[in-house]
């Protein structure tokens, strides 16, 4: 499965979709995803509970 940029814009995704998704830009060794915008505070806080704890991330600083 590649990648598809556009998918993001084109579709609501739930929580539960997007570890799913992002591993498969992780599969093609992208070692960052910046969450950019303006996210309202609940975005953050859904993101921050629900999406984290399923993927495998380090703070920028860390990654090489």
């Amino acid at each position: 499965m590649e990648p598809d940029p556009l998918e993001w814009a084109q579709n609501v995704v739930t929580p539960d979709q997007i570890p799913t998704k992002l591993r498969v830009y992780q599969d093609y060794e992208m070692k960052a995803f910046i969450q950019s915008g303006y996210p309202h505070q609940s975005e953050r806080d859904l993101f921050t509970r629900h999406v984290l704890p399923s993927l495998n991330y380090a703070p920028l600083s860390q990654l090489s």
